[in-house]
């Protein structure tokens, strides 16, 4: 019986299943993407809402933008903060 399994779904070769752990490769680029791409986004977009669209708003509403602009700002210096700390951990096969 004739099998034919796509190339995505094939093991690779024993050699190719050796993980070396080096800390220079694990830590790079996805704490990066989660600081400055999810951080610092999420705190400028708070700062605008809390100082710049808050105070033009009417009085029963400016609580409310406040609130949730400071919150977003504080998840957004949170995320930042995590992303700086963040290491992906070396998967072993």
């Amino acid at each position: 019986m004739l099998l034919i399994v796509p190339s995505c779904m094939r093991t690779p070769a024993p050699q190719a299943r050796k993980f070396i752990y080096n800390p220079g490769l694990v830590r790079g680029m996805a704490s990066r993407e989660i600081t400055v791409g999810v951080g610092i986004p999420m705190i400028v977009v708070g700062a605008l809402m809390a100082f710049l669209w808050a105070p033009f708003e009417t009085d029963s509403y400016q609580p409310q933008i406040e609130l949730v602009g400071t919150t977003i700002g504080i998840l957004g210096i949170a995320f930042f903060i995590a992303g700086l700390f963040y290491t992906k951990e070396p998967v072993m096969h």
